[in-house]
C-alpha cells in the first residue's frame, strides 16, 4: 500500500522534498527514489547535497528507466526496425499485406522502411502496458478493428521468430513478464511523480516494499489523487487559479515576441538571477528564449536543446546521398565539409568554390555535364576550374564503387578510417558498426541503407552548457523542481498543455482507453495539477507568476491558448476569454524605414567604375545604394542547385540563338517564316547539344518546348518585317559613348534599316513575361502627386518636360538603355534610329516588334543630360541615400536586422 504525504504547495516542491527525504538520512542509501525526469533528478540530487553536504545518495531513477532492462539479449532499436523491414519485404504473406496496406503504398519508395518504424513506434506505445501487438488483438476482437490488429498481430510473430534467430528477443516480449525492482532496495519514494505508466503502477500496488508518494498539494486536496498519489481525473473538472495579484497572464504574437516579453518582465521586476525560475511546456520555443535572456546578459542554456546535425554525422548524411545519386549538388553538399579532403587529395574550400561558380555559369547538373561542357567551352579560367572540380569527382566516384563493391561494415571502417576527424561522434559510430557488423554484411542491403538506419539510431548529441551560465529554461515536468521565487512559464498552448496522445496513426484515442494506456483525459489532469500546484508554490510564499502563450508557432501557424487557462469559475469565464482571444498588434508592426540618422550608415569605401553599361544607368536611377552593391562589389545572388533554366538563362539561350541566326548572312535574309524557324530550332539545337549532351533534365525539355514556340513566332513576325521592308544591317555590335570623363559601353542587339527609306531602328530583345513599351519602360509621367526617389529632386537631369498634343508633360528616367544607344547611332551616324523593343513573350500577341515612335530629339538629349548626371555623381562616389521603394528589390534579404525590439533597415 503506498503512503500518500501531502506537502502542500507554500513553496516549490525541491526544497520540501528535499528536506523530506534528509530527515531519512539513514535509510537514504536502500531508498529508491523516483522522479518524473532525468533532470529533475540531477535538480534534486544537487538541492540535497547543497542542504546537507557529504551523504549517502539514494538511488534515483525515471520511470521511462525503470523499463529499460540493461539485458543484452534484448534486441536494440535498430535491429527490431531491420526484423520488421525484412519481414514486411520477405516473409509477410500477401493476404496480410493487402487488408493493412493500399497497393499504393506498397510501392512508394522504401514503404516497409517506414512502415517499420512506425511499428516499432508503436510497440513502444504499447510496452507503457507491457502490451505487444497480439495482446491488442486480444482485447480489440470485439471491435470493427480486429481483422486489422489480428494481421498486426501476425506480422509481429514473425518478427520474434526473425530476432530469435538472430539470438535476441524484443523488449516488447521482456516486458509482458514484469518489471523488478532494482536489487538493495527496501524503500520507494515517488517525488513528484504525476503521471505513472500502468505497468509501473502495477509495480507499484503489487510491491511488498514501503512505497511513500510525495505530493505537492495541500492535504485538503486528496480526494483529488488516486491511490499511489497521482492527479486523478477529477482535476479536469476544478476551477484552476490565475496568478492574480503577484502575476500575470499575456499572449504574444509568436516565440520570438514571447520571449522578448518573458525577459522583459524578468527585468521589469528586477528579480537576483538565483531567484528566477523559468520554463517552457513548448521544446521548440526553449532555444529562443535562452537566446533572448543570453542577448539581455543572462547567459541561459536548454537542456533539451539538441545539436543540429553536424560533422561526422552530418558528412555520413550526404555521403549516403552520394551513393545513391552521384551528381554535383551532392558532391557540394560533401565539399562543404572538411571531412572530405583527403578523400580528393585537394582544399574543399577551393574546389567548392569552382563548383559553386560552374554550376551557376553553366548550370551543370551531373559530372557527365561538366566533362561535356570542358569539350565546347573556351574560357581558360573555366576551364582550369572545370578539370580540378573533375579530378576530385573522380576520386569520390572510387570511393563510391569502393562503398558499393566491398563489404559493407569493412568499406564504412576503411572510409571512416581515410577521412580526417577530430569528431567524438567517431567511436560512438564505429562501435555501431562492430555491433551491426554481422547484420551489414549480409546480401541486399546497401551501405546508405545502413548509414541512413545508424543516424537514425544514434541518440541526438544534447547542446553543451555555455561558461557561465546563470539560467537553464526548464521543460514542463522539471519546474516543480525548479527553485527560485519568480516563475516565468512560456508555451502554455493547446496541444503542449495539456498534451497530446493523438499522434500514433495506429492508436485512436477509444483504442488507448480500452488498452489502459495514458489517455488524453488523464493527461489534461495531469497538467492542470501541474500548472496549479507551480502557480500556488510561489504566490503563497510571496513570489510571483508570469504566464505566456502564443498565437502562432515558430512556423507561423496558429496556435490556441490552452484549455487549462480557461478553467474558471463561471463569474470568471468571460474575462479570461476577453484576455486571452484579445486584438494583438501583427509582430511586424514596427517594421519601418530609418533613414533619418544618416550617421548610422557607412558605405565602405570603393573605386567607381570608370567603363559603364548602358544597362546599368536603370539601376541608379532606380537605388544609387542597390547599384553601389550590385555594379561596385559586383553583389548578386547565384543559383548553382537550379535544375531548370532561370530568366537569365532562359534570355541568354534565346539571345544567342537569334545573334547567330543575324550573324549568318545567309540565315538573316531568309524570308519565309518556316524557314525562318526551321535554321532558328537548329540553331537551338546545337546550343543545348552543346551543354547537356543527351541527357537533358525534363525541366529544361520542357522550358525548350515554350522556346521552339516563342521562336516560331519570332519567325512570323519577322517575315512581316521583311515583307514591309525591314533588312538586318548589324548584329550584336558594340559602341563606346564618352560622357565626361566616363565611357559608357553599349551593345546593341540588332539594328535594322528600312530598303526603301533608309529609316533605321534600334532593336533590343525582350523575353520577360509582361514587357512594357518601349517609351513606358524608360520613362514615367510626372504629375502633383508623384513622389520622386529620395535622391532625385525636381531640378535634376532625370526630371525633363516635352510637349506632348499641344501641352507640356513632365517626364521621369527610370532607364536609359534605347535611349543611350540612340545616342550612339546618332554620334556615328548623325541620323535618329527609333528605339524598339522586340518582345518574345509567352503568348502569341507578346511576341512583336514595339516601336518608340514618338522618340525625338528633346528626349536624346534630356537622356544624355540625365546620363551625364548620372556618370558625375557615379565619379564623385555618391550612392546614398538609398530608394525606400523599387519596383524590384535584388538585396530584399539585406535590409531587416533587429535591433531595440524593432526591424530597422541598414546595410551592414
Amino acid at each position: 500500500m503506498v503512503e500518500r504525504i501531502f506537502l502542500g504547495w507554500n513553496q516549490p516542491l525541491l526544497g520540501l522534498a528535499s528536506e523530506w527525504l534528509l530527515q531519512r538520512e539513514n535509510s537514504l542509501e536502500t531508498t529508491l527514489v523516483m522522479v518524473p525526469t532525468a533532470q529533475s533528478a540531477r535538480l534534486l540530487k544537487h538541492r540535497m547535497a547543497r542542504d546537507a553536504g557529504a551523504i549517502l545518495s539514494p538511488k534515483f531513477s525515471t520511470p521511462g528507466a525503470l523499463m529499460r532492462t540493461e539485458d543484452p539479449n534484448i534486441a536494440a532499436d535498430w535491429l527490431e526496425t531491420l526484423g520488421w523491414q525484412d519481414v514486411l519485404e520477405k516473409e509477410a504473406p500477401r493476404q496480410t499485406l493487402e487488408t493493412l496496406f493500399s497497393q499504393s503504398a506498397r510501392t512508394e519508395g522504401d514503404w516497409a522502411g517506414g512502415i517499420a518504424g512506425e511499428m516499432v513506434a508503436l510497440r513502444r506505445n504499447l510496452q507503457d502496458n507491457g502490451l505487444g501487438l497480439r495482446d491488442v488483438a486480444r482485447r480489440l476482437s470485439a471491435t470493427p478493428e480486429s481483422e486489422r490488429w489480428d494481421c498486426l498481430a501476425n506480422l509481429e510473430r514473425l518478427v520474434e521468430n526473425w530476432l530469435y534467430k538472430q539470438g535476441y528477443k524484443s523488449r516488447t516480449s521482456a516486458l509482458r513478464t514484469g518489471i523488478t525492482i532494482p536489487d538493495g532496495i527496501d524503500t520507494i519514494v515517488l517525488a513528484g511523480i504525476s503521471e505513472l505508466p500502468p505497468i509501473i503502477e502495477r509495480v507499484i500496488e503489487e510491491s511488498s516494499l514501503p512505497i511513500t508518494s510525495l505530493i505537492a498539494a495541500p492535504q485538503s486536496l486528496g480526494d483529488l489523487f488516486t491511490d499511489i498519489g497521482t492527479p486523478s481525473e477529477a482535476w479536469c473538472e476544478q476551477a484552476l487559479d490565475w496568478p492574480e495579484q503577484n502575476g500575470s497572464v499575456e499572449v504574444a504574437i509568436d516565440p520570438k515576441q514571447q520571449a522578448r516579453c518573458a525577459r522583459s518582465r524578468a527585468s521589469s521586476q528586477k528579480t537576483p538571477v538565483e531567484e528566477l525560475a523559468i520554463g517552457t511546456a513548448d521544446t521548440q520555443s526553449g532555444d529562443i528564449i535562452a537566446h533572448e535572456f543570453t542577448a539581455a546578459g543572462w547567459t541561459s542554456h536548454h537542456p533539451a536543446s539538441t545539436l543540429p546535425t553536424s560533422g561526422l554525422r552530418r558528412w555520413l548524411h550526404s555521403w549516403s546521398t552520394w551513393l545513391n545519386q552521384p551528381d554535383l549538388a551532392s558532391m557540394m553538399d560533401l565539399l562543404s565539409m572538411p571531412h572530405t579532403a583527403s578523400l580528393i587529395e585537394a582544399d574543399c574550400a577551393e574546389i567548392a568554390d569552382s563548383l559553386a561558380s560552374l554550376r551557376d555559369q553553366w548550370m551543370v547538373i551531373h559530372p557527365e555535364n561538366l566533362h561535356h561542357q570542358l569539350k565546347h567551352r573556351g574560357h581558360p579560367r573555366m576551364k582550369a576550374e572545370a578539370a580540378s572540380v573533375i579530378r576530385a569527382c573522380d576520386r569520390l566516384e572510387k570511393w563510391r564503387k569502393l562503398c558499393l563493391e566491398g563489404k559493407t561494415a569493412q568499406a564504412m571502417r576503411h572510409l571512416l578510417g581515410a577521412i580526417e576527424s577530430a569528431d567524438d561522434d567517431q567511436f560512438e559510430i564505429l562501435d555501431w558498426i562492430d555491433q551491426a557488423a554481422d547484420q551489414m554484411d549480409k546480401p541486399g542491403r546497401s551501405m546508405s541503407y545502413w548509414i541512413k538506419l545508424m543516424l537514425a539510431d544514434l541518440p541526438r548529441p544534447q547542446a553543451k552548457p555555455p561558461a557561465g551560465r546563470v539560467l537553464d529554461i526548464q521543460g514542463w515536468l522539471e519546474l516543480m523542481f525548479q527553485p527560485g521565487s519568480h516563475l516565468i512559464v512560456c508555451g502554455l498552448n493547446e496541444g503542449k498543455v495539456p498534451a497530446s496522445n493523438s499522434d500514433d496513426p495506429w492508436l485512436g484515442e477509444s483504442g488507448r482507453i480500452l488498452l489502459g494506456l495514458p489517455s488524453d483525459k488523464q493527461r489534461a489532469a495531469r497538467d492542470a495539477f501541474l500548472l496549479q500546484s507551480l502557480v500556488h508554490s510561489r504566490i503563497e510564499s510571496g513570489g510571483r507568476v508570469d504566464l505566456f502563450c502564443t498565437r502562432t508557432n515558430e512556423k507561423g501557424e496558429p496556435q490556441l491558448p490552452s484549455r487549462l487557462l480557461l478553467a474558471a469559475q463561471p463569474e470568471q469565464t468571460a474575462a479570461r476569454i476577453e484576455k486571452l482571444f484579445c486584438e494583438l498588434e501583427p509582430a511586424d508592426a514596427k517594421l519601418r524605414w530609418e533613414t533619418e540618422d544618416a550617421s548610422r550608415w557607412r558605405v565602405p569605401a570603393a573605386e567607381a567604375p570608370e567603363v559603364l553599361s548602358a544597362t546599368s544607368f536603370r539601376d541608379y536611377l532606380a537605388c544609387p545604394f542597390r547599384y553601389y552593391l550590385k555594379h561596385v562589389h559586383r553583389m548578386r545572388s547565384i543559383e548553382p542547385e537550379r535544375i531548370e533554366w532561370n530568366a537569365r538563362d532562359f534570355g541568354t539561350i534565346i539571345h544567342n540563338t537569334l545573334e547567330a541566326w543575324g550573324h549568318d548572312e545567309t540565315a538573316r535574309q531568309l524570308c519565309k517564316a518556316d524557314e525562318i524557324s526551321d535554321w532558328l530550332n537548329q540553331s537551338l539545337d546545337r546550343q543545348v547539344e552543346s551543354t547537356f549532351n543527351q541527357r537533358i533534365p525534363l525541366a529544361v525539355r520542357i522550358q525548350l518546348d515554350s522556346m521552339r514556340q516563342r521562336l516560331e513566332w519570332f519567325a512570323q513576325a519577322q517575315e512581316q518585317l521583311a515583307t514591309d521592308g525591314w533588312v538586318v544591317d548589324e548584329v550584336e555590335q558594340k559602341f563606346q559613348i564618352p560622357i565626361g570623363t566616363t565611357r559608357i559601353h553599349a551593345t546593341i542587339d540588332r539594328i535594322d534599316r528600312h530598303r526603301e527609306t533608309g529609316q533605321m531602328r534600334i532593336i533590343d530583345y525582350k523575353t520577360g513575361g509582361k514587357t512594357d513599351s518601349a517609351a513606358s519602360s524608360h520613362r514615367t509621367k510626372q504629375n502633383a502627386r508623384t513622389r520622386l526617389p529620395e535622391h532625385i529632386t525636381e531640378q535634376d537631369p532625370p526630371l525633363y518636360t516635352r510637349r506632348d498634343a499641344k501641352k507640356e508633360i513632365a517626364y521621369l528616367w527610370k532607364d536609359l538603355q534605347l535611349p543611350l544607344y540612340a545616342l550612339a547611332i546618332h554620334n556615328r551616324d548623325q541620323v535618329l534610329a527609333t528605339p524598339c523593343y522586340f518582345k518574345l513573350g509567352e503568348t502569341r500577341n507578346d511576341v512583336q516588334l514595339q516601336a518608340w515612335d514618338d522618340f525625338n530629339e528633346v528626349d536624346l538629349q534630356a537622356a544624355e543630360a540625365c546620363a551625364q548626371w548620372v556618370c558625375e555623381r557615379i565619379a564623385a562616389k555618391r550612392f546614398w541615400p538609398i530608394s525606400q521603394k523599387v519596383a524590384y528589390d535584388d538585396y530584399e534579404l539585406l535590409w531587416c536586422t533587429h535591433n531595440n525590439d524593432e526591424l530597422v533597415r541598414q546595410p551592414e
